[in-house]
């Protein structure tokens, strides 16, 4: 198989991503053929000192710039719109990711108090969706769940790859921040108009501890700043 058919499909769907299988379809290869196809072709990346990574999450995979070139291309373009979530936005998409799929009424049953503008905002920034009524619950509430660009975004091959809660999750709200934060304006999020790549960067030296699990336990993914791209918002 030529590698660079590979590496031009998966620059043509650029970060939405092509799953295996589709791979597979395309150029009438195995599972097995694709994947040892792509172990090559990111050998070759690394090797040519492409400016490109692959990445995937599951069976979805997409071209990336790698971290030193999307840490130049920030200081070259220098247009960054910076937005902060806050801590209440945390909170909630901490209870979503965890307790997903689930309701409005669920998640505000959980904080204590209303979560509609949380709600609004994470929809508005691709991190959560709403997946339509549910006919089985009472009421047919519409349910939500976290977006594949959720995953994305914190770098998690699934949703498994979360810390898991000692206690039970509806007893313990004090333990549903993914980070200690210290004020609402802990984590931000830098939008580049021609940056793909989501660097991750701590804005403090001095983290606390999570007080049952450690940002370790998740291998760093949830990082006090995360830069994304405006454009897949």
């Amino acid at each position: 198989m030529n590698i660079k058919i590979l590496e031009a499909l998966l620059f043509l769907k650029g970060q939405e991503g092509i799953k295996i299988s589709e791979l597979g379809l395309i150029l009438k290869k195995s599972k097995k053929e694709i994947i040892k196809n792509l172990e090559k072709l990111d050998d070759f990346l690394i090797k040519t000192e492409s400016p490109f990574i692959i990445k995937n999450i599951e069976d979805f995979y997409w071209l990336s710039v790698n971290q030193e070139i999307g840490l130049e291309l920030t200081k070259i373009l220098k247009k960054d719109v910076s937005i902060r979530l806050s801590k209440s936005l945390i909170e909630t998409l901490t209870i979503i990711a965890y307790n997903q799929p689930t309701t409005k009424a669920d998640v505000e049953k959980i904080r204590g108090f209303g979560a509609e503008y949380a709600f609004a905002k994470l929809i508005d920034y691709n991190l959560i969706e709403d997946l339509g009524i549910d006919k089985n619950r009472k009421g047919n509430p519409r349910i939500y769940q976290t977006t594949f660009y959720f995953l994305k975004l914190f770098n998690l091959k699934s949703l498994s790859d979360l810390p898991v809660l000692k206690k039970d999750f509806l007893e313990r709200t004090e333990e549903l921040n993914l980070l200690d934060y210290q004020n609402e304006n802990d984590l931000k999020l830098n939008y580049h108009n021609n940056i793909r790549e989501k660097e991750v960067k701590k804005i403090s030296e001095n983290e606390n501890e999570l007080k049952d699990f450690q940002v370790d336990d998740i291998k760093n993914n949830f990082e006090k700043t995360i830069e994304i791209d405006q454009n897949e918002l």
